[in-house]
């Protein structure tokens, strides 16, 4: 299976905590079928609008879906890092 590319909104904070390597996941509904080795671009999104700032993607290491406890149906956590490889 090829590796998805996929572009998301991420609100102006968690972005910025993102840049400082400080939030390293994101919880998301599972709309798109996140996979490990996917690569996720964040976009900044503050006000209602994209502010035009991108994160390079990252990679998607690890998915945790609802399929577990705590974790609402349709959702899941995914850890992101630095691209490992190609």
């Amino acid at each position: 299976m090829s590796r998805q590319h996929h572009y998301i909104k991420c609100e102006s904070y968690f972005f910025q905590e993102a840049e400082r390597g400080v939030k390293s996941f994101e919880v998301r509904l599972n709309d798109r079928d996140y996979r490990v080795g996917d690569m996720v671009y964040l976009q900044e999104f503050r006000d209602g609008k994209l502010t035009g700032r991108e994160l390079k993607g990252k990679e998607i290491l690890f998915v945790l879906e609802s399929t577990w406890n705590g974790i609402e149906k349709g959702y899941c956590v995914f850890q992101l890092a630095e691209r490992t490889g190609q």
